[in-house]
């Protein structure tokens, strides 16, 4: 413990204002008025002081396990604990901070059970050793870890000595001291003005005038007279109340607003639960769609590489020219070239080199046999074969004398099945297309050996 009242938790972190204590109370108004609060507060103390007589431990302790009641109650409202398990935790906890000898958790609930027997049309539910120490934590947790408690009980003896009065209003003062622990003065004052308030009251019993010592200290009459009222007026609420009569109706409901709270917790979490779920159905169904939009990104990828596969190869033999379907040319010893060029687009296949002439419908056999090697490289590279590549190129149809090429330069020996095929599959598009697939088989046809071309489509 701090030797400083000033500089320990209890003046730092617990002595509150009028204002905390005020607002904690009207937390708890809905269900409990001011009144109610304070039989409640009445009743517990007096079963801790019953608990600490039958565990014969020293009043210091009893006093402290009463400011850890107060204080949890302070932070959490009545409904929220059960008060009696929380008074077999604090006078648990008090007996460890205060080094009240071993006494165990047995002991407690030994004293506990011959306490509840007297209460037992009040007590319903009866604790154990792991209850207690669950509990334990909880109290801990809400007292924020800060256990020290200074009583009025040490500076009262000083000033008993001091004014010359120990042996005619000390027990008197002590009792009183006692009493103020049925109101909320240990969180409101420090201990030493409870004490001196303790002692004037006292003073006031017995007729005996203490005002000269009193003078001397120089104190604030103004909070002196504050906590006399309050202990004063806890006297006047006090003979109105009765265990039996006041007890049982405040049990019920703090029995009724806990299960209400129970009943909302369990719905509130039934919703949160509900709504996870439909988090993680939604992440599910997310992570699916990216999933599919994944795989179709990358058929798209893979068809569109293809393509341009094809398309650069087509494009690497040909020779731009803008109307013309054939344009040959060149000839002599020397070499000529030859080239097929599709309607108004890029050309399809190319070539040069070999002897020979120039002119329509006649390629150079170099570059017969160029426009075959690309088209076996192009084929390669297409997804489905020769047919896959010319119904790759089917919608350009700048594109459809390669697609003409295509069918006749890989596998000759199945160029007429393919080319029947795609004939037909051919005769919708528009003429120019059409016209150029003719001139590309055509050409390939007569490279390979003979054949001729397509009719026109009606």
């Amino acid at each position: 413990m701090s030797a400083n009242f000033w500089i320990s938790s209890h003046c730092t972190q617990w002595l509150l204002t009028d204002a905390d204590w005020a607002a904690a109370r009207s937390r708890d108004e809905p269900t409990l008025a001011a009144t109610d609060q304070d039989h409640l507060g009445f009743f517990y103390v007096e079963v801790l002081h019953m608990l600490g007589q039958k565990l014969n431990v020293r009043q210091q302790v009893i006093a402290t396990a009463v400011v850890y009641f107060r204080r949890f109650f302070f932070k959490v409202p009545w409904y929220s604990f059960n008060p009696f398990l929380i008074v077999l935790t604090v006078i648990y906890l008090a007996i460890k901070t205060e080094e009240s000898g071993p006494i165990m958790i047995k002991h407690v609930l030994a004293a506990a059970d011959k306490v509840w027997d007297k209460l037992r049309p009040m007590l319903s539910v009866k604790y154990d050793t792991a209850a207690i120490k669950e509990c334990e934590f909880f109290v801990l947790e809400e007292l924020g870890y800060s256990l020290v408690v200074y009583h009025p009980y040490r500076p009262l003896v000083g000033y008993a000595e001091e004014a010359a009065v120990a042996k005619t209003l000390l027990p008197i003062a002590w009792n009183i001291a006692n009493d103020s622990l049925r109101t909320g003065l240990a969180l409101l004052y420090p201990p030493h003005m409870v004490a001196i308030a303790c002692l004037q009251m006292a003073s006031k019993i017995h007729d005996v005038d203490i005002t000269t010592w009193y003078a001397a200290l120089q104190v604030d009459d103004t909070e002196i007279t504050e906590i006399s009222d309050i202990i004063t007026e806890s006297y006047t609420v006090f003979k109105e109340y009765s265990t039996i009569k006041d007890i049982p109706p405040l049990l019920a409901k703090l029995k009724a607003k806990s299960t209400e709270m129970d009943t909302a917790a369990a719905a509130a979490t039934a919703i949160e639960a509900e709504a996870e779920a439909r988090e993680r159905a939604a992440a599910v169904h997310e992570a699916a769609a990216r999933a599919t939009a994944k795989a179709s990104a990358a058929s798209d990828v893979a068809r569109a590489a293809a393509y341009k596969s094809a398309e650069h190869v087509a494009a690497a033999a040909a020779i731009p020219a803008s109307n013309a379907i054939f344009d040959g040319g060149g000839g002599g010893s020397g070499g000529g070239g030859g080239s097929l060029v599709a309607d108004h687009n890029s050309a399809a296949a190319a070539g040069g080199g070999g002897g020979g002439g120039g002119g329509h419908y006649n390629g150079g056999g170099g570059g017969a046999a160029a426009a075959a090697t690309a088209v076996t490289a192009a084929t390669a590279a297409a997804p489905h074969g020769v047919a896959g590549l010319a119904a790759e190129m089917m919608h350009v149809p700048g594109h459809m004398a390669a697609a003409g090429v295509a069918v006749c330069g890989v596998d000759p020996g199945v160029a007429e099945y393919h080319h029947n095929a795609m004939h037909h599959g051919y005769m919708h598009q528009p003429a120019p297309g059409y016209n150029a697939y003719n001139a590309g088989y055509t050409a390939a046809l007569s490279y390979i050996g003979g054949g001729s071309a397509l009719g026109m489509p009606p």
